[in-house]
């Protein structure tokens, strides 16, 4: 079934379905047991001194760009210094405290797997609206992408670069 809805030529083994649904639920655990192990607090001051270089770099090569009018260099400098670089991972990561899951074999609970998964999206659910409440700040913490994952990205509506743990 799996082949024709998902349009895969084979299905993956089962680890790496287990693996996807686990990190899908428990993503920001999953990352926190990551960073602590492969990705040490050395590991991140170095990346974010790295990108901090690469920073001012830009803003030597801005200054020296000879094709932008003066008024142009000062936004631009601007924009660049208020840039928010997040190496690494989000210093709150998430520990799914309010989450209950259900353990295999638990009297009442004959599908564990798709309760937790049920659990999971329901958890997450009341976080998102808990976002929109008019009340409540902004999260500035926020990520779009977990710290586990290769990948890195610049938000401009945010004026942030992060690069996650996994690509460093």
């Amino acid at each position: 079934m799996a082949k024709v809805s998902l349009g895969l030529r084979s299905v993956p083994p089962a680890w790496e379905a287990c693996l996807g649904s686990t990190n899908a639920a428990l993503g920001e655990a999953l990352s926190a047991a990551y960073v602590m192990t492969y990705f040490p607090e050395a590991a991140r001051s170095a990346a974010t001194a790295t990108a901090g270089a690469v920073r001012t770099a830009f803003g030597h090569m801005l200054s020296a760009a000879d094709w932008m009018d003066a008024d142009t260099k000062t936004a631009a400098q601007a924009k660049l210094e208020g840039i928010r670089l997040e190496v690494g991972y989000k210093d709150n990561l998430d520990t799914y405290e309010k989450l209950s899951i259900a353990a295999p074999g638990q009297a009442g609970v004959p599908y564990p797997h798709a309760a937790n998964m049920l659990a999971s999206y329901e958890y997450e659910w009341h976080k998102s609206l808990a976002r929109l409440d008019d009340g409540a700040p902004v999260d500035k913490e926020q990520w779009s992408m977990l710290p586990t994952e290769v990948n890195a990205y610049y938000d401009p509506t945010r004026n942030e670069v992060v690069a996650p743990a996994g690509i460093l």
